[in-house]
């Protein structure tokens, strides 16, 4: 679902730069954290990036190519903002290796159109239920591993389709496409998430046993 730099003049994704910046600048903080201290988490969030983006479908004379986002995952395992950071440079690494040193022009908006929508609404998600829903694993699971992933790529699907109707040179993508890649995305996402608290908690760093499961010791010790 990536843009190319023939779709645009160098006016729109010029303009793009100044928000991207500002949104790394702001996320800087919490990725020092996680690198100097979930290293092994990194890495593990670096396959759910890459591997839906290496897994592509593109429609026949169509300029987009679908693929799921992986996003809201990597969201609860290093906190949005740091998943924010790592998306970007795997899209970029995987745009150049594609798109040669023209797709570095459209980076930014092409990150400010494929990952921020689901790392703001894992973000939102996530503040507005630690308020109002209870401490449990299937609110966790369900709501933010399940339905944030839905959330995050139709959110993803709409602002695509409405800048495709905004900027005509922009192919427009096929909406309904993005519902199936929405139940996509939450099955796997969810059913993740869910492996991850049984076999490995200490990749989610949104996760605590102590607040979603209520008591002092692990999942899987005494």
């Amino acid at each position: 679902m990536n843009f190319h730099s023939a779709w645009f003049d160098g006016t729109l994704w010029q303009t793009a730069w100044l928000p991207f910046v500002l949104v790394c600048a702001l996320s800087l903080r919490a990725a020092q954290q996680v690198w100097h201290t979930r290293q092994s988490t990194l890495l593990a969030a670096a396959a759910v990036l890459v591997l839906p983006q290496l897994l592509q479908a593109q429609l026949p004379n169509h300029g987009f190519a679908y693929h799921l986002l992986g996003v809201n995952l990597a969201c609860l395992m290093l906190g949005a903002r740091t998943a924010w950071l790592a998306a970007c440079a795997f899209l970029l690494l995987i745009g150049l290796a594609r798109d040669s040193a023209a797709f570095f022009n459209v980076w930014a908006i092409n990150a400010l159109f494929t990952v921020l929508p689901a790392c703001a609404v894992n973000l939102l998600l996530r503040r507005i239920g630690q308020k109002i829903l209870p401490p449990n694993l299937f609110a966790y699971i369900f709501v933010y591993g399940f339905l944030g992933a839905a959330a995050g790529l139709l959110l993803t699907g709409a602002g695509l389709s409405a800048l495709a109707w905004l900027n005509p040179a922009v192919p427009a993508p096929h909406f309904p496409v993005f519902l199936l890649l929405a139940w996509g995305e939450a099955f796997l996402s969810g059913l993740l998430c869910a492996v991850l608290i049984a076999f490995a908690p200490q990749l989610l760093s949104t996760f605590s046993d102590k607040v979603y499961l209520r008591r002092e010791k692990q999942i899987w010790k005494d």
